[in-house]
């Protein structure tokens, strides 16, 4: 019976062959060949990747039914002419129901429904990171990855070479972007920390008060506010895809906040 390191090997070479180089994944360094090779440890392991598989046919499920799920609110919405009920209002609606009563942020419920919806992915045996990874790509390269590499060969890749790959496969037009992107993130990126680091000293300076003036209530809050978007832009790196919905309700937010932020000011200055 072949090893299973034998077995990734193989799977590797199939890729090679297609004129693909797979990136080695390097661990920490205290991760050696040796510890990985020993029977307990490789067990859990192999018990592990069992258990990830299984999961993301439950995952693939679950995202069919919160797609379905969806439609359902939005057909309702709709027949019955809701008061309010605007396509940034119905999204609102359907993903702060699905928080509150499953736990599932709307990202991750988004993710699962792109997995969910494409029948190439859903028949991958894979674990569910590596899939919404894939599911990333647009359709004409997607196809392309899916000639290249077959179930068998993703499936003794970690989630680090399958987001390797995926990267190489996005259209020129998105690498570009994502290059450039990375470029102007390293002049930015060094002030992030302190960003981050003020706006969280300032939270628990103000918390730690026992009674706060509005002005106090006000700076904690634009502080939590500033804390909530260093965590965005973390959660969403520069290759993360968005989804039209969630450029919509982001545009939105954000003019909502312009047109605080005016009127505040505009209020503050004939106070003065």
């Amino acid at each position: 019976m072949a090893t299973k390191k034998a077995v990734i090997g193989t799977q590797k070479s199939e890729a090679q062959a297609n004129g693909v180089e797979v990136r080695k994944v390097k661990y920490h360094s205290l991760i050696t060949e040796t510890l990985l090779s020993r029977a307990a440890i490789k067990k859990g392991i192999d018990e592990i990747d069992v258990v990830m598989k299984e999961q993301s046919k439950l995952d693939i499920t679950l995202g069919r039914n919160l797609f379905l799920l969806r439609e359902g609110f939005e057909a309702y919405f709709k027949e019955n002419k809701t008061s309010g009920s605007s396509k940034v209002n119905r999204s609102k609606a359907f993903y702060s129901f699905i928080e509150t009563r499953f736990g599932l942020q709307e990202r991750r419920v988004q993710e699962y429904i792109r997995v969910a919806k494409n029948p190439k992915l859903a028949s991958l045996n894979i674990g569910i990171s590596s899939l919404v990874e894939i599911a990333r790509l647009p359709e004409k390269e997607l196809t392309e990855f899916l000639k290249v590499f077959s179930s068998k060969t993703l499936s003794g890749m970690t989630f680090k070479e399958v987001q390797s790959l995926v990267r190489k496969h996005q259209p020129e037009s998105k690498k570009g972007n994502v290059k450039s992107s990375a470029t102007s993130k390293e002049v930015v990126e060094p002030q992030t920390p302190a960003v981050l680091e003020q706006a969280s000293a300032q939270v628990v300076k103000i918390a730690e008060r026992k009674e706060k003036t509005p002005e106090e209530k006000a700076d904690m809050a634009i502080a939590q506010l500033t804390i909530a978007f260093q965590e965005l832009k973390a959660d969403l790196p520069e290759a993360q895809a968005v989804s039209d919905m969630g450029w919509v309700m982001l545009d939105s937010l954000l003019s909502e906040i312009n047109q605080w932020v005016s009127q505040r000011k505009l209020a503050q200055k004939k106070v003065a």
